[in-house]
């Protein structure tokens, strides 16, 4: 699927990956934000210059889950945005996850899901080989 659908997905609430990343496991999600503001800790504290407790609102945005288990603000790049390799990302039982298989991909159009290849094999998964 492209981005545009990918992001309607993932403002319906989906993980949503492309099967051209490298690293197997990454995922990005929808984050609706602080409309009505958050109390903020001491690490936006510092960087914003308030003081800790101060309510600030935080609007919607994209967040990445990257290879690390780490999370981050994410924005598109180029290559994102007009790329077709967009997917909704499915999460594999722990089972799964000790074999070696980190996540199932549903790319656009395909009946089942394929599984995730753990390094970068070139493999064309909408074929599911």
């Amino acid at each position: 699927m492209d981005f545009s659908a990918a992001l309607l997905e993932a403002k319906a609430g989906q993980k949503i990956t492309r099967l051209g990343w490298n690293g197997a496991g990454q995922y990005v999600v929808a984050q609706a934000g602080y409309p009505d503001g958050i109390a903020i800790n001491g690490n936006t504290s510092e960087a914003l210059g308030l003081p800790v407790g101060t309510v600030v609102a935080f609007n919607p945005y994209l967040m990445i889950r990257t290879v690390d288990g780490s999370c981050a603000p994410w924005l598109a790049s180029q290559g994102d945005l007009f790329a077709k390799d967009w997917a909704v990302y499915v999460d594999r039982p722990a089972t799964a996850a000790a074999a070696g298989v980190l996540a199932t991909y549903v790319p656009a159009g395909a009946s089942t899901v394929t599984p995730t290849c753990p390094t970068c094999c070139n493999h064309d998964h909408r074929a599911g080989t």
